[in-house]
């Protein structure tokens, strides 16, 4: 039988007068089942279930990838008049471009899949293209990816170009933002103070503001106390967000041909890519590059940040500028967790490939002599910090990810989420009344349209559902046992906290690189890592009413230990290894 496909959860763009073919469990709004659940519906199988075919197109768009960030970094050079290396460009543009591509190719993927199964009678795409749904920074375009509009958008865009399906065009009616023509100016009260404080770090001088921090996430009082240690004058320097918003020429755009292709799925890249670059680094370009160039200190010998390298897009000129004409050494700290574990990540690569050295929590990647081994400055003093209660409760981690893929690294994707949620209600049925009576669940702050609160109350309304405002860190100061559900920075916080911790997920999801796993089955095997929620559910069962004194024995402290020494190192002496690595990279 065939039947209307439906690419996004966007209602308007439904037919429900024929059978439907749902392309992902995206469209399925929770919310939203009083709607769908009475329709005659099928959702289409997700192309990424086979993970390793996964992996697999995970190293063949990367190699996409570097072909065409050679191919743009020549086209922006020749848009502006400037004569810039590769590098420069990657750190400008390089980590929109792996979105971009990554998000494209699997949209891609899901509708040839489709288009295959020779199933479609008909669906509805929007004209295009659409000048709307350009994005002006990569903060914006974060947005977008997560959107049924966007989504909706290239869904159509790819429909129409591979021309396999039948279509019919409807005129969308966006929610996502939509520009204008107008510069933005946030303006607010100026007094003294501030702008004492705005002018501040431009008026030290040259020889003690050569070691610059921005977003470091270290503490105020140990960042004061490294720099003082470095020689570097006390510095409140914080990001500034540059807002320049440019609407898209689109004459400029489309007059910008690249090279025909042989690949089906370059010749779609080569007709999207310079539609969708997001205009400042496009018709916003020289202006954002002047005013990064003016807001931020000059003359850096070297630049250490944690995350500005993404979002922030002035930071991205100001240190691609330095980088490329004066040998400033960009110096990247790892964040958070998945790093140096997961079997692959695109942002790892990105993070890895455009700095001088890449500071991690304890793991080298073999072969790459940028990675340095060193204790987390984020994680240092989580043990004086965090206090552990005998009588508290049991929180209980949870995570979500956006609905539709948004880049490579081995985490549950799309559809996949759907396992994820139903692993966490499989561990509340396994627990005993005592313990589920001492769950407090902490959803993530974006649901990403999942409706994970409301699927939980309607399995157990007296679940303890969280809404305050605290750190996952300050409400361990409440409890007696971590529950952790995913590969990233939560469990790694309370290892460094020496807090009693049981983790769980399912390793089909959570693939891990060779490196790491003897480290991951140590954990495994001392029954602090489990792959079924029911055998995690047995452990807690089993140590719930003390927990610490299954943690403080020798043998998982042991573990522990080790494992922390590869993926969550601490020292009390952090601050004069990071003060010797600094120096030494500084003066290279």
């Amino acid at each position: 039988m065939k039947r209307f496909l439906i690419t996004t959860a966007d209602e308007t763009n439904w037919r429900t007068d024929l059978p439907i073919l749902f392309l992902g469990e995206w469209c399925k709004l929770y919310s939203r089942k009083h709607i769908w659940g009475k329709l005659d519906y099928e959702v289409l199988p997700y192309h990424w279930d086979d993970r390793a075919k996964l992996y697999n197109d995970y190293r063949y768009v990367s190699q996409i990838y570097e072909k065409y960030l050679n191919i743009v970094s020549k086209k922006l050079n020749d848009i502006h008049e400037v004569s810039y290396p590769v590098q420069y460009w990657r750190i400008i543009i390089g980590e929109w471009l792996h979105f971009f591509i990554e998000i494209l190719y699997d949209r891609y993927s899901s509708i040839l899949y489709a288009a295959n199964t020779d199933r479609i009678a008909d669906t509805w795409i929007s004209a295009a293209p659409d000048w709307r749904l350009i994005p002006k920074d990569f903060a914006a375009f974060s947005k977008y990816f997560i959107s049924d509009d966007y989504n909706h958008y290239l869904y159509s865009y790819i429909i129409k170009s591979i021309g396999k399906i039948p279509f019919q065009v409807k005129t969308a009616k966006h929610t996502t933002e939509v520009r204008n023509n107008q510069e933005i100016k946030k303006h607010s009260s100026i007094n003294i103070f501030k702008y004492i404080i705005k002018q501040y770090p431009f008026l030290i001088p040259g020889i003690l503001n050569k070691i610059i921090f921005v977003a470091s996430y270290l503490q105020t009082k140990d960042l004061r106390k490294l720099l003082f240690s470095l020689g570097q004058a006390p510095n409140p320097y914080t990001p500034k967000y540059l807002d320049i918003d440019y609407q898209p020429d689109p004459g400029m755009r489309k007059s910008i041909a690249l090279d025909e292709s042989d690949d089906r799925f370059e010749s779609l890249l080569n007709n999207i890519l310079f539609e969708q670059i997001p205009t400042v680094h496009m018709e916003g370009y020289a202006k954002m590059h002047d005013r990064a160039l003016a807001s931020f200190p000059k003359h850096p010998d070297l630049i250490y940040t944690a995350n500005a390298f993404s979002s922030d897009e002035g930071f991205k000129l100001w240190a691609a500028y330095n980088v490329v004409n004066r040998g400033t050494k960009l110096i990247i700290g790892q964040h958070g967790g998945h790093y140096g574990s997961g079997l692959w990540s695109t942002t790892e690569d990105h993070e890895i490939n455009i700095s001088n050295n890449f500071f991690t929590w304890g793991w080298r990647l073999n072969g790459n002599t940028k990675t340095v081994p060193m204790p987390s400055g984020s994680l240092a003093g989580l043990k004086r910090r965090v206090k552990y209660n005998p009588k508290g409760e049991i929180l209980w981690v949870s995570m979500s990810l956006p609905r539709y893929f948004y880049f490579f690294y081995s985490v549950p994707i799309g559809s996949q989420v759907i396992n994820y949620i139903q692993e966490q209600e499989r561990f509340a049925k396994a627990v005993s009344q005592d313990v589920r009576d001492l769950l407090l669940l902490r959803l993530y702050h974006n649901d990403y349209g999942w409706d994970q609160e409301k699927r939980w109350l309607e399995i157990d309304s007296n679940l303890k559902i969280y809404h305050g405002t605290k750190s996952m860190t300050q409400q361990l100061q409440h409890s007696r046992m971590l529950i952790s559900t995913y590969n990233s920075t939560t469990y790694l916080e309370s290892f460094a906290a020496n807090f009693p911790t049981i983790i769980f997920w399912n390793p089909k999801h959570w693939e891990l690189r060779d490196a790491a796993k003897p480290f991951f089955n140590e954990l495994h095997q001392a029954g602090i890592l489990h792959y079924t929620p029911e055998s995690a559910a047995a452990k807690v069962n089993e140590i719930y009413q003390d927990p610490k004194a299954w943690w403080q024995q020798p043998e998982i402290q042991n573990t522990k230990n080790n494992f922390c020494d590869q993926f969550a190192k601490t020292s009390d002496d952090w601050m004069k290894e990071w003060k010797k690595a600094l120096k030494s990279i500084s003066s290279k």
